[in-house]
């Protein structure tokens, strides 16, 4: 029996419903709290980000609480009275009114990673960090062995019993997880292709990869019924290394390790630029937020202590916002040449106001993995 919310639906014109839902997402704002303290921040426009931002805020992991609340077409007011009172507000796919362009930082919701290949294989492993050259070693001592397919027929297995699970598991709420159909479309029509984990015959990880006319992208990946000791053995670091094989194997000049939150500390982030992947703009296409931040507030001082977050400036280059002097930082090898500035509260304690590190870029006080 359908519901009423759904007989209603179907009775209101479609050209009144799309009207309602631009009113709810131009003029409608969320403001998330956390359910043991005052902690709170304010999300206008689109709210995809809103789970991610309140376990990386707030410290939320088990639940938040959301209130909701109306503004009009000029929500500059609204932003700066949220921001004062809780540190953070942001926005996307929404309009930017002009008075707080200013004192706006922009941030991708996620950011693209890339590999240079060089000609060979064994040029690759030399240009490996000392960490990658180790996990490469212990794929061999594992016994894992590469199998490349397109067969669409197997979209679904691979949903069910790998993408799914895996992902559920490892990210929750956050991990986005392709559907099945897609993934049959993708195979069958758009030419994208399985790189398969196995040992002994049996299939243990997949990552679906796409083709590209230069370079290779991977896209999703996971592994048998999501177990996390297949992690432990290596599966995933396989999963890596055989899909960059695939690549110098087809002749591609670049590999796309796909979308990686913007934290320079964050472990997925430290974990591709391990194998010596570059920030590419071109490829950094998961969507943006318009982000006011206020540095003075101890909520934001907390999660800037901890994360050096990745933005864009207005020249379209990607500078580091962040609490930490970058020497305390590792900021690996491949990264700092793509970072143009690196930005830490203003010394004064202005409101939203942050202050370049003159001796950026730095010179030889950078690790490397």
């Amino acid at each position: 029996m359908e519901s009423l919310r759904t007989i209603i639906k179907k009775l209101i014109p479609r050209r009144v419903l799309a009207w309602l839902a631009h009113l709810r997402h131009e003029h409608v704002h969320h403001v998330v709290s956390n359910t043991h303290d005052a902690a709170a921040f304010c999300v206008v426009g689109n709210s995809d980000q809103q789970t991610h931002l309140a376990r990386i805020y707030l410290g939320a992991v088990s639940g938040y609480r959301v209130r909701r609340g109306v503004h009009w077409q000029n929500w500059s007011a609204l932003a700066l009275e949220q921001a004062r009172c809780h540190g953070l507000v942001a926005a996307s796919d929404v309009t930017i009114p002009a008075t707080l362009e200013p004192v706006l930082l922009r941030l991708p919701k996620f950011v693209a990673l890339s590999i240079k290949l060089p000609e060979s294989v064994s040029e690759l492993r030399q240009n490996l960090s000392l960490g990658a050259r180790s996990d490469i070693r212990r794929i061999n001592r594992g016994g894992f062995q590469c199998e490349v397919h397109n067969n669409a027929d197997w979209a679904s297995e691979f949903y069910t019993r790998y993408h799914e699970k895996a992902i559920t598991s490892r990210h929750g709420m956050e991990g986005y997880v392709l559907q099945a159909k897609k993934i049959a479309n993708l195979v069958a029509n758009e030419g994208w292709e399985f790189i398969c984990v196995t040992r002994e015959g049996k299939r243990l990880a997949a990552t679906l990869c796409d083709p590209l006319a230069e370079g290779y992208r991977l896209g999703r990946l996971g592994w048998l019924d999501g177990n996390p000791e297949l992690v432990k053995e290596g599966v995933l670091t396989a999963t890596y290394w055989f899909s960059l094989l695939r690549a110098c194997e087809l002749g591609k000049s670049y590999a796309n390790f796909g979308a990686t939150p913007p934290y320079i500390e964050d472990g997925l982030f430290q974990y591709k630029t391990k194998w010596g992947a570059e920030l590419n703009r071109k490829d950094t296409v998961f969507g943006m937020q318009d982000v006011l931040l206020d540095p003075t507030h101890p909520q934001v001082r907390a999660m800037l202590a901890k994360r050096s977050i990745i933005g864009l400036d207005k020249d379209d280059r990607f500078v580091v916002y962040s609490g930490r002097d970058p020497r305390e930082v590792n900021i690996p090898r491949s990264i700092q040449q793509n970072i143009a500035r690196w930005y830490r509260p203003d010394p004064e304690g202005k409101p939203f106001a942050f202050t370049a590190v003159p001796e950026w870029p730095l010179q030889n006080q950078f690790s490397g993995n």
